[in-house]
């Protein structure tokens, strides 16, 4: 990292310069308090980029538009695929890999789905998306080690396509933001 240290090239004339009370002594008793202070700040600076994952956020402590943005795609780390966190865009949640950009757009605390969490609802008078036969699902997504239904019939609910796996939705909380799975046709 580059040195901010200043540099002073004072020109000395009186034999008196170097001693307490003179001005050159005080500017030089000056100096030496400044580079101090620069290096501590180089310090730090040297810590804050040493890749270090950021502190998480606790999603309890978000605001409630970025829980509720339509662009939010996930409200907890389980809910990303392999590799990826649910990070703070400071306006929505979205996955985003673990290691790209930690420390400008923190991941979220928890790694389950908190119960009863208003999160990716977009609000009163929602409506489902349109659903999805199982066979249009990719098999990545079924076969996924968290999901946990491939069927409503699993469910009390619905049984959701999320972005990587399968999963009941009990507190219908994702209507509207993500597709449940279409009923069987019986034939």
């Amino acid at each position: 990292m580059m040195k901010f240290i200043p540099l002073l090239l004072l020109a000395v004339s009186s034999s008196t310069a170097n001693k307490p009370g003179s001005s050159y002594y005080e500017s030089m008793k000056e100096l030496e308090a400044l580079e101090e202070v620069l290096s501590n700040i180089e310090e730090e600076l040297d810590a804050d980029f040493t890749g270090a994952a950021a502190v998480c956020d606790p999603i309890k402590n978000l605001n409630p538009k970025v829980l509720t943005h339509p662009e939010t795609d996930c409200c907890a780390n389980d809910m990303c695929g392999e590799g990826e966190l649910c990070r703070n865009f400071r306006y929505a949640l979205k996955c985003l890999a673990a290691e790209v950009q930690p420390r400008s757009k923190p991941r979220i605390c928890n790694d389950e789905l908190i119960p009863g969490l208003l999160c990716g609802v977009v609000g009163p008078g929602k409506r489902e998306l349109p659903c999805l036969q199982l066979d249009e699902v990719s098999p990545k997504i079924i076969d996924h080690v968290e999901t946990k239904c491939s069927s409503n019939a699993d469910c009390m609910s619905k049984c959701r396509v999320y972005n990587h796996f399968l999963d009941c939705d009990e507190g219908n909380d994702f209507i509207g933001v993500f597709s449940a799975l279409c009923e069987p046709i019986e034939g």
